[in-house]
């Protein structure tokens, strides 16, 4: 089975969402999920807007639903120990 990575959107697109949400390129990186430093985080950021590198479909869908709903002012309780819960899971199977 032929796994190829899925990108679903381009990056004028992806900048256009930052924009929209008056984000810095490392805000942005944050509230994506990305952990890593300022610089790294705006070249990631960075080279997802020039195209020079393509945007994963989880990123791509993650940018998508915050350029429709706006960033949460909190996310629910108890988020994070879900989503830990999940990875543990499938990290065991």
């Amino acid at each position: 089975m032929n796994r190829e990575p899925r990108h679903t959107m381009d990056g004028k697109a992806f900048r256009k969402i930052r924009q929209q949400l008056d984000l810095s390129m490392d805000s942005f990186a944050i509230e994506l999920g990305y952990e890593g430093n300022l610089n790294s985080n705006r070249t990631t950021m960075k080279r997802f807007e020039t195209g020079e590198r393509p945007i994963p479909l989880p990123v791509a869908k993650l940018a998508w639903l915050l350029g429709q709903h706006g960033i949460p002012s909190a996310w629910p309780a108890g988020l994070e120990a879900v989503l830990q819960d999940s990875t543990d899971v499938r990290a065991s199977t």
